[in-house]
């Protein structure tokens, strides 16, 4: 369906470029990911290369090439095997800042592989939130070529991880001004998750909440609403409830648990069983 798209012209990094190798690239990455969609996109861009495509399009493809590193990366076996394609994926986010300055996916794309890269060498967690901090920041100076919402999401993570919470609520705040359904979803647990982390129940509560209203099905979102109910119902005395409000809250919960659709995520049919523990209601637990 995207094949005559593939002729059209696409504003990439502020001049008119023939945008038919990136649309492939991305079409490879989607359809094909991992090694295969390394291969396809490696070849795409020595055949652009080849053809003179110019500088902002071969970017745009080693930013794809980076993703295709970054799924290897998420699917490796061993830590060893997925520092080996973090770092090739910031490698090769850095050609493409080397080729097109003004790319903010560039910067984007590298800031969350540095993320990624500490989690697995918690030693360096510091040093490599501090880059990845530094290349958001330069992203963000790029909006016309860059995800402002992933963005914002991505500056979230990496202050939150350092402490930096209040920071971590704007950039959260900012993410959320964008038209991007999931990244919203997203954004709203986090802060959720902030608030909670604080025992601002209410505050919690509300953006929970607003994240199950935007789609009722995202497991994510119910699970971390119905969690909140039944932490509070487990902690009842410091969440000022009374015991009439804590069965409440655990029914609360429950109806969140059993409300999707997906049988498969066990986690939250267990979770309901145990609120039923709580109730005293072992039967309906166990026929969890």
């Amino acid at each position: 369906k995207d094949r005559r798209k593939l002729t059209e012209k696409a504003d990439v990094g502020g001049e008119l470029v023939d945008c038919r190798s990136v649309l492939l690239a991305k079409y490879a990455t989607a359809q094909s990911p991992g090694d295969s969609a390394k291969t396809s996109v490696t070849q795409l861009l020595a055949d652009c290369e080849a053809n003179g495509t110019p500088k902002q399009g071969l970017a745009w493809l080693h930013v794809q090439l980076a993703r295709a590193h970054h799924i290897l990366a998420t699917r490796a076996q061993t830590d060893s095997d997925a520092r080996r394609e973090y770092l090739a994926a910031i490698a090769e986010c850095r050609k493409a800042i080397e080729l097109d300055g003004e790319n903010g996916e560039a910067y984007r794309v590298c800031g969350w592989e540095y993320d990624r890269l500490g989690q697995i060498e918690p030693d360096n967690r510091k040093q490599h939130c501090r880059e990845s901090l530094a290349l958001y920041e330069s992203a963000q100076r790029h909006p016309r070529t860059t995800n402002m919402a992933k963005l914002y999401d991505n500056f979230g993570r990496v202050q939150r991880s350092m402490g930096l919470n209040d920071e971590a609520v704007l950039s959260f705040k900012k993410a959320l001004q964008y038209d991007d359904k999931r990244i919203t979803i997203k954004a709203l647990c986090s802060l959720g998750e902030i608030f909670k982390q604080h025992n601002c129940f209410d505050k919690a509560e509300k953006y929970f909440q607003r994240a199950v209203n935007s789609n009722s099905n995202d497991d994510v979102s119910l699970m971390k609403l119905g969690n909140l109910y039944k932490d509070m119902a487990l902690r009842w005395k410091d969440s000022g409830l009374d015991r009439d409000e804590c069965s409440e809250h655990y029914r609360k919960a429950i109806a969140l648990y059993t409300m999707t659709i997906n049988e498969t995520n066990h986690q939250l049919y267990a979770n309901a069983g145990f609120c039923w523990t709580r109730l005293g209601d072992k039967r309906r637990a166990r026929s969890l």
